[in-house]
Parts: C-alpha cells; sequence; structure tokens
C-alpha cells in the first residue's frame, strides 16, 4: 500500500500513455449525448467524466464480469480527460489500491465506471423531471461531504419572507400572474427583447416591489450599460434606496485582487485574471497573458495582509519598459481611477450588502466588459465568504441576500470564456445571490461554450424581431407548432410578453407586463 500512495501525480503525467478510445455503449452514449449535452449545453467528455466520478465515488468497485456493448461514438482518451488524466489515474491507482498498466486504467476500468456512472446520473435525472436545475442539486447533493479547517465563513441574515412578485395581467384572463422569486430552485432571471421593448422598465418595477416588500432588506447590484437611464432615475433610486456610481468619474468600491495567503492561492488567482484579460480585454495575446501571470504572481508578498492593485501591477509591467497592448490596458483602469487603491479601503462584504447599488458605465467610452467581468469576478469572491442561504423547511422559502442585474448582457455572454458569469450562475445561488440577465434575443443565452439559460428560473420573452422556435421551445415548454407560430408573433408585441405559467395548460401564458414608469405620475 505505501509503493501504491507513494506514486505521485508528478510521475503519473511523466508516463507515456497509449491513447486507446473508449467506446461506450449505445444507451450510455445517447444518454449523455442526446439527453445530457443537449439539455444542459455541457460536453459529452464533460459528462462521461462525471460519470466516472460520480462511480468513483461510491463504496464498491464495478463488477468485472458486466459486459457492455461498444456501438456508442468513441471518445478519445485525451478527449475525455485532457489535463485531469494523470488525477484520474492516480484516483483509479489509489481507489483499486494496486499499480495499473495504462490498459487496465483506460479503457477498461474507466467504461465499467463510466457505464456505472452513467447508470446512477439517469436516474438522477429521470427523478429530477429532466430540470437541469435540479439535477445539479441532485449531483451535489451526492458529492463526499468534506470538512474544511481554517475557512471562516460570513454570517448575513438576508430576506426569508415569500417575496411575491406582480409581473403583470395574463392576456386570456386579465388575473395577475405572480412569481414568487425565493420558493424555486434558484432566483434567477432571464429577459429578452429588443431596444424599446420595456425591459428595462419591468426590471425596475421587480425590484422597485421587491425594495416595497423587504423594507429595502434584499439589495441589489445593477450594472447599467448603455444609456445611464437607471442610475438617472431619480424616481427609481428613491424608491429602492439605490447608491449610484458613475464611473469613470468614481472608482468600483471593490477591491479587484483578493486576499492570498498562500502560493497556490496567488498561482490561482494570476491564472484566473490572465484568462479574464484574455479573453476580454482587447489585443491581449498568449505573449500577453503570460507576462501578465508573471506580474501578478509577484505582486503579492510572500505574507501579507493586504491585497495588491492595479497600481501595483502598472509598475511592475512598466519595469522593464516595454509597451504594448497588456501595458495600454491596465494603463487606462489606473488612468481613469476605475478601482481604488490598496490604500483606500474598499468595501467589505457586509457593507456591499447594507444597502443597493447602481454601477452606471454608459459615460465609459473603454474597457466597459472588462471593468464588468473584474466586479463580478471580485463580487463572486466575497459572496462565497457567506455562509450557505438557509432554508424554511415548513414555508419552502429559501434566503436571499442580494440581485446582480446585467444590462445589456449579449455585450458580455459571448466573451464569458473566462466562467465569470457561468460561476456566479452556479455558484453563488446556494449563497443567496440571484442573476438578472437583461439580452437582445433568446439565442444570446445559447452560446457554444455555455448554455446560460439552463440555469435560469424564470424567462420572459418580450418584442422580438426573429426569435428561433426551436430555442422557444426550450424555453418556454412551447410546442413546435406553438413556437414557429409565435416566433412571428413576438414581433408585433408592445408591452407584452411570454413566460411560463404552471397554472396553464398550455404550459406559458402571454402577459401584459408590469412597467415602473406607470406607476410614477
Amino acid at each position: 500500500m505505501k509503493a501504491i500512495l507513494g506514486i505521485t501525480l508528478t510521475a503519473v503525467s511523466q508516463q507515456i500513455f497509449t491513447m486507446a478510445n473508449l467506446h461506450p455503449s449505445k444507451s450510455t452514449h445517447e444518454f449523455l449525448e442526446n439527453v445530457l449535452a443537449r439539455k444542459t449545453g455541457v460536453r459529452r467528455n464533460v459528462w462521461a467524466r462525471v460519470a466516472a466520478a460520480r462511480s468513483l465515488s461510491l463504496p464498491d468497485l464495478p463488477n468485472e464480469e458486466i459486459k457492455y456493448d461498444a456501438e456508442g461514438t468513441e471518445l478519445a482518451r485525451a478527449t475525455i480527460l485532457g489535463d485531469y488524466d494523470a488525477l484520474f489515474k492516480a484516483m483509479f491507482i489509489l481507489r483499486y489500491e494496486r499499480s495499473l498498466s495504462d490498459d487496465e486504467f483506460f479503457p477498461r476500468f474507466f467504461k465499467l465506471h463510466v457505464e456505472r456512472g452513467a447508470q446512477l446520473l439517469k436516474q438522477d435525472w429521470e427523478f429530477c423531471g429532466g430540470r437541469p436545475e435540479d439535477f445539479y442539486l441532485k449531483i451535489a447533493e451526492n458529492l463526499p461531504k468534506i470538512e474544511t479547517t481554517g475557512q471562516i465563513k460570513v454570517k448575513h441574515i438576508g430576506v426569508q419572507e415569500l417575496i411575491r412578485l406582480e409581473v403583470g395581467k395574463i392576456a386570456d384572463s386579465k388575473e395577475s400572474l405572480f412569481w414568487e422569486l425565493n420558493k424555486a430552485n434558484n432566483a434567477h432571471l432571464s429577459i429578452v427583447g429588443t431596444t424599446g421593448s420595456g425591459k428595462t422598465q419591468f426590471v425596475k418595477e421587480m425590484l422597485a416591489q421587491i425594495a416595497e416588500q423587504t423594507g429595502k432588506k434584499l439589495p441589489f447590484i445593477f450594472f447599467d450599460y448603455a444609456r445611464g437611464d437607471v442610475a438617472n432615475d431619480r424616481d427609481f433610486v428613491q424608491t429602492t434606496g439605490a447608491r449610484v456610481v458613475t464611473l469613470p468619474n468614481e472608482p468600483v468600491p471593490l477591491a479587484p485582487f483578493p486576499l492570498c495567503r498562500t502560493q497556490m492561492e496567488v498561482n490561482q488567482q494570476a491564472y484566473h485574471l490572465a484568462k479574464i484579460f484574455r479573453e476580454v480585454a482587447p489585443h491581449i495575446g498568449v505573449v500577453q497573458e503570460q507576462r501578465l501571470i508573471a506580474a501578478i504572481q509577484d505582486c503579492y508578498p510572500d505574507v501579507q495582509n493586504i491585497p495588491p492593485d492595479f497600481y501595483d501591477l502598472r509598475q511592475l509591467l512598466e519595469a522593464g519598459g516595454q509597451v504594448d497592448s497588456l501595458t495600454g490596458v491596465v494603463g487606462k483602469l489606473t488612468d481613469l481611477n476605475l478601482f481604488p487603491t490598496k490604500h483606500h479601503r474598499p468595501l467589505q462584504i457586509k457593507e456591499l450588502l447594507s444597502q443597493s447599488w447602481i454601477i452606471d458605465l454608459h459615460k465609459l467610452q473603454e474597457l466597459r466588459e472588462l471593468v464588468v467581468f473584474l466586479v463580478l469576478d471580485a463580487l463572486r469572491y466575497h459572496f462565497a465568504q457567506l455562509q450557505d442561504q438557509r432554508v424554511n423547511s415548513a414555508s419552502g422559502t429559501k434566503e436571499l441576500r442580494c440581485l446582480l442585474v446585467l444590462d445589456e448582457a449579449h455585450n458580455f455572454l459571448p466573451h464569458d470564456n473566462a466562467q465569470v458569469l457561468e460561476k456566479c450562475l452556479r455558484e453563488l445561488r446556494g449563497k443567496g445571490v440571484a442573476v438578472w440577465l437583461l439580452t437582445q434575443n433568446p439565442k444570446d443565452l445559447e452560446q457554444q461554450h455555455y448554455n446560460y439559460s439552463t440555469e435560469v428560473n424564470f424567462h420572459l420573452c418580450l418584442k422580438v424581431l426573429d426569435a428561433q422556435p426551436r430555442i422557444l421551445t426550450n424555453l418556454y415548454g412551447v410546442s413546435a407548432g406553438e413556437a414557429k407560430s409565435w416566433s412571428a408573433k413576438l414581433a408585433t408585441l408592445e408591452g407584452e410578453g411570454i413566460c411560463r405559467n404552471t397554472t396553464s395548460g398550455k404550459g406559458f401564458s402571454k402577459v401584459s407586463i408590469k412597467q415602473f414608469y406607470r406607476r410614477v405620475k
């Protein structure tokens, strides 16, 4: 056993692997490809890896006598495992408590675990009624519980009373349609519609209702991207008690760099932040990315209690005298004073949650997308420190602590390869944080790298000129025939939209939406 445990990941990774392919069974292929990949937007190779890990977590090993067919479309070892190859082989060695030949590990034993794990995932999927959001929660329930030490979670009491929002009047019955914000699996929202369709006015109305029902105790952070019409609406600001931060006149009161206490944390932060720059900032290539990683690593002293800032980063990047796109971007972040220096105390998490914020970006001519991603990433770090949300077992209501509202989200979703928004949607709902996305077309939610619609609980579609029937079917449960008809009708809507309605036999309803300007005299 000592010899087995002595095999390190480094040694494993240095072995020359025989890159055999995996031929899953026909049933496993069809479930991973035609069900999970299609419904969640996550590729089949990732689900194969998840299936193997699900099987490995069980107390027993799969029966090696079971024979599975090999009629599914093959998957290459590198496609399934990629950078995790050495890690998975080490886990298999530890699990089997003996040295494994390369052929034993892959594809022989790996296929046994993929097949067994896929069956377990299929049971979970069917138990959850084919709803991705419930399925993800079910997967999380099956994860091994690991106790961590030295990790202090922030105690913050949010709103747990039922929040019941009036969406509007149902066209057929003239009855009000309500959304119980904190009784669903998550409070994520998407609103799609062309410019002038009423997205912003509807969201302002929902936020005003929340402020009235909670006594302004449930804060929001609104990214006002295009025109500043939210930040400049005095009635809305007064109704919600929000504080407006106007860029570039004043910095966002958040530290963009987290506190890192170990070199591993520093390295992780350096690679993650560099990836955001690479994906979002203009003209940042591989060379600039590597320079940025090294500079961020050098920004952190060996032992410290204060994280660095962009001014520290700029000084390091410019020390060598090199001028390029990277120094230009970091220079603009500091010249425009978009983030505070480490000598000006940034807000802590409880201060962030003490009131609502409107971040007005419309005067910022450059780097709007980068600034928003950096702020969202900093918020994700802060909110991750919160204790998990409480759930009232009697009423089913879930504690909510903050709403993140992203206007003109179509400017951000294609650039989210760094997974900032994706992680906010997936990781923060358990902390009582909801993400609301305002965009122009339903297809904006289905990006090639990720399907954001699978994470959203409430979808509202307003006037859209070129809605694709297939996407309408996925979002609203509309039949293929109805979806084709509605794709044309949506172009004629004025102050109306369609949304899910569980009380309707159709599964959706046409609604005359509430709008904030109508309440203001």
